[in-house]
């Protein structure tokens, strides 16, 4: 094997700290440089120079002099005799060696080291030592000040004595401590792994691939794709440091094959093909079962890091059964989060501002998720707001996100619209956790008093939008009103779970401002999504439209219910756009394809047709397909119908006939049905209307309301406040 061949299977090299694959334990030396001397800690400056220590340091290292002199000694015959035995007994050597895609290769070293070999006293404390070694006073002065980037954190609550007694008992002023609930661990405390992976973990993880990566080229494009569609919804990383580190080859393998399964949701097609991948379904598998086996054989040690991936692999779900599915993942995510203390504030804590806003973007990502997952599933809350004093995010959070313009061309740039949307949408979140605990809480009856002052807040929300999250037209992912279109369906979700009709008969109460505002922001769901599906943007759609799409199509499901003609068809036909939607979306989100294939079931039994939608397994033909043609029935357009210039406004225009009912003409002349007869979606001739001599048309005005603030007009009590809707596109371009 030449020396070119012998890089790092992903063009890295790991620092020692993390216990991975490509290290090697460092073997003690009798030879140490001044720092390390005077720290009393292992040094490596015989195996390369400046030492590890002093590298991560940046400081100066130099060897000590000797203080038995220097000249030629005696070799003593005890001492060959002990290394031979050292070099045959007490060090065992496993060499392995691990390919990428890209034919690199990597031979590593893994050492292990026999009882026979005793650490000096005080060179590296074992983790037992942990505590004790927090109660020392150099180590409380070193709290008084900042807190290196690289320190490692240990948090103590209130309740935990460790906590009270460092800072009450052991503080240097202990008639007015100074509360502290983040503190860096002694740099002597388990500085080096005292444990590596052994040959069986490494043949695991070589058997499911976990230790290969694609091409460098290949590698690149899913990372832009990451960063480009995914990465400003939840912005978990820390985007300049990880470009520094990839760029470097010293990016976390466990980080990047998490980053590489979410990528293949997005990504072009023709760059899986060009990985060998041969589907969508394939490629997300293959990746996450090499992140999981790295993360179940304890392969990455930064614990901020381990958090961002676990939260990243909550957007796993393989079935309806999987046992680590999203609920799983999140929840070892804001376990560990809150084991680091990431719910707490860090006033207190003298950590750089820098370190401060990545804990905080990860922890609001992790509770946004929380929310959302909670809602989805049907399932408690696992983060109580009561438990957390964290700061909110502000646009300063995102002030360190700005990469060099090498650096952009891998990671890309932050936007303002990015932090708008991420800031509103945590705040989102706050509103949708009321709204589990009012209408979703066991044994809670419904609080009228509650639930309107709950109604106020979203209009509030509603009312302090930035400009840049007004809902405007768009035709790319990377523009403002993508990203406002996403927390619009967010925000209409909410209202529709806060407003659902607990039974049928509640819909048909006309007084019902509940009715009014669910089926209003039900209608805007639809729309939303017939805009997502005309500018070919759904593909790039965050996951939160699955379960935005499903809470509308059962408010459409309760109207065709209730059997009102026009209210039944207009319903039907908007229940067909969405899903349309989740038949785009199955080919990305397996999730979407399972209750694609439940509506289907249900809108057949509701308008007696023999199929609606004909689902496909994953990775097969798209769940949408044409109906059988037993019958004249409705058609839906497909993307490139609705590309070619009807928009949403000539929709409007035109009718909805125009597009998803067929031609009501030719049915009427088929069925002999004249001008004052209904003809259905089935072929059949609907009965005809029997209207009030004085008709009130603006009984019918609520069908076509687009905002909570029109639906909410008529009942002042109900909104709170009075708000004017967002400015129109004209305005903001």
């Amino acid at each position: 094997m030449t020396d070119s061949s012998k890089a790092n299977l992903h063009d890295q090299t790991e620092p020692p700290k993390s216990l991975s694959a490509s290290q090697s334990a460092v073997a003690r030396t009798r030879t140490a440089c001044k720092h390390c001397n005077a720290r009393r800690v292992k040094c490596d400056v015989m195996q390369q120079k400046p030492c590890w220590q002093c590298r991560t340091r940046n400081v100066p290292c130099e060897l000590i002099s000797s203080k038995r002199g220097k000249y030629v000694r005696g070799s003593n015959p005890k001492d060959k005799t002990d290394s031979a035995s050292s070099r045959t007994s007490n060090v065992k050597k496993t060499q392995y060696t691990a390919r990428s895609t890209d034919n690199h290769t990597v031979t590593t070293t893994t050492t292990t080291t026999t009882t026979n070999e005793k650490e000096t006293p005080g060179q590296v404390d074992g983790p037992e030592m942990l505590f004790a070694r927090m109660t020392e006073p150099e180590l409380l002065a070193q709290n008084a000040n900042s807190v290196p980037d690289h320190a490692r954190m240990l948090f103590f609550g209130e309740a935990l004595p460790m906590g009270f007694i460092i800072n009450t008992i052991c503080s240097l002023d202990g008639r007015r401590p100074i509360v502290r609930l983040h503190h860096p661990i002694p740099a002597k405390v388990g500085e080096f792994p005292i444990s590596h992976l052994n040959q069986d973990d490494i043949e695991r993880l070589r058997a499911v691939g976990a230790l290969d990566l694609p091409e460098k080229e290949i590698r690149d494009e899913l990372i832009r794709n990451f960063f480009k569609y995914i990465y400003p919804g939840f912005p978990v990383l820390d985007r300049t440091g990880f470009a520094a580190q990839y760029q470097k080859g010293q990016a976390s393998l466990l980080l990047l094959q998490t980053l590489l399964f979410l990528a293949t949701t997005v990504c072009d097609e023709s760059v899986l093909a060009r990985a060998g991948l041969p589907d969508r379904l394939r490629a997300r598998q293959t990746f996450y079962k090499r992140a999981k086996a790295l993360y179940d054989a304890d392969y990455e040690q930064d614990q901020v890091t381990l958090t961002s991936v676990l939260f990243l692999l909550s957007f796993w779900w393989a079935c309806p059964e999987d046992q680590k599915d999203s609920w799983f993942w999140l929840g070892a995510a804001i376990s560990l989060a809150q084991g680091l203390g990431l719910h707490r504030t860090t006033a207190l804590s003298n950590l750089s501002s820098k370190r401060r806003s990545l804990w905080r973007r990860i922890w609001w990502s992790i509770y946004t998720r929380d929310r959302h997952i909670a809602s989805s599933l049907g399932r408690p809350s696992r983060i109580r707001d009561e438990d957390c004093d964290v700061k909110m995010l502000t646009e300063e959070d995102f002030r360190d996100q700005h990469p060099s313009s090498i650096q952009a061309e891998l990671v890309g740039t932050q936007e303002a619209y990015h932090v708008s949307y991420f800031v509103e949408l945590v705040r989102l979140a706050f509103l949708l956790g009321r709204v589990l605990s009012i209408g979703y809480t066991p044994g809670r009856a419904w609080d009228d008093e509650a639930s309107k002052l709950l109604a106020a807040d979203f209009q509030q929300w509603q009312c302090a939008l930035p400009l840049d999250m007004f809902q405007r037209p768009f035709k790319e992912s990377t523009e403002p009103g993508f990203w406002a279109c996403m927390l619009h369906l967010s925000y209409h979700n909410a209202l529709i779970l806060f407003c659902r009709p607990p039974t049928i008969e509640s819909v048909t109460r006309q007084d019902s401002e509940r009715e009014i505002t669910v089926r209003s922001s039900t209608d805007a769901v639809t729309r939303l999504a017939e805009d997502l599906l005309s500018s070919g943007t759904l593909r790039y759609a965050q996951v939160h439209i699955i379960p935005t799409l499903f809470g509308a199509l059962s408010i459409h499901s309760l109207v065709i219910r209730c059997r009102q003609p026009v209210s039944s068809q207009l319903a039907e036909n908007r229940a067909r756009q969405c899903m349309l939607a989740l038949s785009e979306l199955s080919k990305l989100w397996p999730a979407a394809g399972w209750i694609l294939r439940v509506f289907d079931k249900v809108l057949r039994r509701l308008t007696g047709r023999d199929r609606c939608f004909e689902c496909s397994p994953p990775g097969g033909k798209p769940y949408c397909s044409r109906p059988q043609s037993s019958g004249p029935i409705a058609r839906l357009p497909d993307q490139a119908t609705l590309r070619s210039g009807e928009s949403t406004s000539d929709i409007a225009s035109n009718g909805l006939d125009s597009l998803l009912s067929p031609t009501l003409h030719s049915l009427r002349a088929s069925m002999g049905a004249t001008e004052s007869q209904t003809v259905d979606s089935h072929g059949g001739i609907m009965p005809e209307a029997c209207w009030a001599e004085e008709l009130d048309f603006d009984a019918f005005e609520n069908i076509f309301q687009d905002s909570l603030t029109d639906a909410f007009a008529p009942y002042g009590y109900w909104a709170g406040l009075a708000c004017h809707q967002p400015v129109s596109d004209s305005t903001h371009p």
